[in-house]
């Protein structure tokens, strides 16, 4: 490798050369930072979050916006995640609290097409007004009050075909009596319009004198024909081992332009019915056959459960009462994802996202390991006793992450978006270990690792530019960037939840040439020349990831990054401040101890100065007289008052900072002769005593005196 020599400087007393390569093996020269740049490089900032319980977010490319919609009919919207805006209440009929049920009393009828099931003939039916509200609030004294409280987990998208926008809810009742409705409005802000259900469940074949979930309310009929009773499959006094909880919808749009519908909660577990794309509503030409299974309670007891079914479609994830709801689907890449949260939302019900996918939008829906995401009995699959690690996991409860100062668990029932620069968003709400019931909304971003598995951001989204096409194309940091320690955080499965217990992290090394060492050992690599993947081994595991900048949640400093999961499903998070950012955080921490102009005004004794900065960030110090004061602090007192100078040094990879502070240490009293004031002489030598401004004293007290311009000490 040629070099150029450039310059031989003094500094601190010291010499130095300075190296300059040529262009094809890069700049190494030192990069010097002002003390302006330190005061910006590491600034504090504050986030106004809001809280909306069951996320569903959804881009608007028109208006460069992000809308979020959560259940009990409150939203707000955002072109940042970062400011957002509370979006008015907007049910059309149902704005104030005490009225929302009266927007699902009656619906407009719809002409709909239908094929039943084994016929090949498509005729057009009606599908009439149904009063959702009354269905689902059967079993509660009031209707209104029901109805007011149990609007949960909507979902929103935007339908070309329809130039609408279409919403998606969950009208929840005990007993499984819920249904998923349709509502329309030209713009994503509402007022929305009752269209129609969806989806029934919790029906029976019973008829009350005033308000029923008998089946005959229900769109049953439209799907299999006239029935002269309930089919008896749907007569079960366990409807949860066997059927879908109607909530919880996820619509999204496949890679074919084709309407889906995923829904359900725990329970009979996640089924999906196709939609009609040109009404929003369900496509009553679509059949399904009735497949069963040999399936297990958690009882005990064993029951013929449905993998298909005429009226609720095809089962894509759950069952047998197995946890798992809020069902979210979003094609990225070459696959379609599904998300789903396990365990209770409550702050230490164990509540945690796992994810599936599946290279056609129905399933079957399979993690790194091969695990669908159905079960045909009942296991425990979350907390600390879980029978089952299913699915891969996204986030954990975790602490002291970053700048954390309160334990976040209990993320959840997450919705995930792509905008037009293709960077894909996942929002989901998280509570806290503070021993409230308080949530916030979380945004991160989502990147795919080479095995097209998708990895979570460290820290939540900030504006980031960075793309999986740029992670694709482009590797950024050199090996010698990656290297240093970094702050990791693991998210295992099995968590003690009911003990509120949480992640937090450590500290690994990661050198330039491979190696990891710190509280984990092992290695690390890129995957491919020129892109940003990478690939971690710590101790027996291997974590598969990509390599990105961040910004420091709470902050303004850059950090580099590195999120992964291994094949069983673990995500693995580093990161350390880049450089100058690392300079700057340790620089603001000591400016108002060491690093201020007056630190050295008077040195009497050893000074404090060798402390061990952090981030990756050396310091030292230089003495202009090291004889007096060393380069560590140690302190030795001058004959003489003596000024000098000691210059601080903050270095960082190609960056450094560096101040030169005056000092001066007073002469030693006891290095001064001590002469008495008797038997002075007065011939040529002139040995009168003056005072230090040259004043002849004739009578000096006790202190520092001038005898033939030399200091002298007296004392009496």
């Amino acid at each position: 490798m040629q070099k150029t020599l450039l310059t031989i400087i003094a500094l601190f007393g010291l010499s130095m050369t300075i190296f300059a390569q040529d262009e094809t093996e890069g700049q190494t020269e030192m990069r010097e930072l002002t003390t302006t740049e330190l005061n910006s490089l590491y600034q504090t900032q504050t986030r106004s979050w809001k809280s909306v319980h069951d996320p569903s977010v959804v881009w608007d490319a028109a208006t460069q916006t992000f809308y979020i919609y959560g259940s009990h009919y409150y939203g707000v919207k955002t072109k940042d995640f970062k400011t957002y805006t509370d979006i008015t209440r907007y049910y059309k009929g149902g704005y104030e609290s005490k009225d929302a049920y009266k927007a699902f009393k009656s619906n407009p009828v719809h002409t709909v097409k239908r094929c039943l099931p084994g016929e090949s003939t498509i005729e057009e039916v009606e599908l009439g007004s149904f009063d959702a509200a009354a269905f689902c609030s059967v079993y509660a004294a009031s209707e209104a009050s029901w109805v007011s409280g149990d609007q949960w987990a909507p979902d929103i998208i935007y339908n070309p075909n329809m130039q609408k926008w279409c919403y998606y809810l969950s009208l929840n009742g005990d007993h499984w009596a819920s249904v998923v409705v349709l509502m329309t409005a030209d713009n994503p802000e509402g007022p929305f319009t009752y269209e129609a259900p969806i989806v029934f469940g919790g029906f029976d074949g019973q008829t009350r004198s005033d308000k029923s979930v008998n089946y005959k309310n229900t769109d049953l009929e439209i799907v299999l024909g006239a029935q002269s009773s309930l089919p008896s499959r749907y007569q079960t006094s366990a409807w949860g081992n066997l059927w879908p909880n109607c909530i919880d919808p996820c619509a999204f749009f496949d890679e074919e332009g084709e309407l889906w519908l995923a829904y359900g909660s725990w329970s009979g577990g996640v089924f999906m019915l196709k939609l009609d794309k040109n009404t929003g509503l369900r496509d009553y030409t679509c059949t399904y056959t009735s497949t069963t299974y040999a399936g297990k309670a958690p009882n005990g007891s064993t029951f013929t459960g449905y993998t298909s079914d005429p009226y609720f479609g095809k089962l894509i994830a759950g069952g047998c009462y197995v946890s798992g709801e809020g069902p979210y689907i979003q094609h990225i890449g070459d696959y379609y994802y599904l998300f789903m949260s396990y365990g209770g939302f409550a702050p230490d019900g164990g509540y945690e996202m796992r994810v599936f996918r599946s290279a056609q939008p129905d399933g079957p829906y399979k993690d790194a390991s091969g695990n669908l995401a159905t079960y045909t009995s009942y296991q425990l699959n979350y907390g600390v006793n879980a029978a089952t690690n299913k699915g891969m996991k996204i986030i954990g409860a975790m602490n002291e992450w970053g700048l954390m100062q309160v334990g976040e668990c209990a993320q959840g029932h997450n919705s995930v978006c792509r905008d037009t620069q293709g960077r894909s968003f996942l929002v989901c709400h998280t509570k806290f270990n503070d021993g409230t019931i308080g949530h916030q909304v979380r945004v991160y971003q989502l990147y795919l690792n080479k095995k097209g598995w998708l990895c979570a951001a460290p820290f939540q989204f900030n504006g980031e530019e960075t793309t999986d096409e740029i992670i694709a194309t482009t590797q950024p940091w050199s090996a010698a960037d990656i290297e240093g320690d970094y702050h990791v955080l693991l998210h295992p499965y099995k968590l003690d939840h009911a003990n509120m217990q949480e992640s937090t992290p450590s500290t690994i090394h990661l050198s330039a040439d491979g190696k990891v060492s710190g509280s984990h050992r092992g290695s690390w690599s890129y995957m491919d020349e020129g892109k940003s993947y990478l690939q971690i081994r710590l101790g027996s595991v291997t974590y598969y990831g990509v390599v990105v900048e961040q910004t420091l949640e709470g902050t303004n400093a850059k950090t580099l990054c590195f999120t992964a999961v291994s094949e069983a499903g673990v995500p693995c998070w580093g990161y350390k401040l880049q450089p100058q950012c690392a300079i700057a955080y340790n620089y603001q921490k000591n400016s108002n101890t060491y690093f201020k102009r007056n630190y050295f005004s008077k040195v009497t004794g050893d000074m404090d100065i060798v402390f061990t900065p952090e981030e990756n960030v050396t310091l030292s110090w230089i003495s202009s007289n090291p004889e007096v004061l060393t380069n560590t602090g140690k302190y030795t007192a001058p004959k003489e008052e003596t000024s000098f100078t000691m210059t601080a040094r903050l270095e960082c990879g190609n960056f450094y900072w560096q101040k030169e502070l005056s000092a001066k240490a007073p002469a030693d009293p006891s290095s001064i002769v001590e002469l008495s004031t008797s038997g002075q002489g007065t011939d040529d030598s002139d040995e009168s005593i003056y005072d230090l401004t040259g004043r002849r004293v004739d009578a000096p007290t006790q202190g520092l005196y001038l005898i033939k311009g030399k200091k002298v000490w007296i004392a009496r």
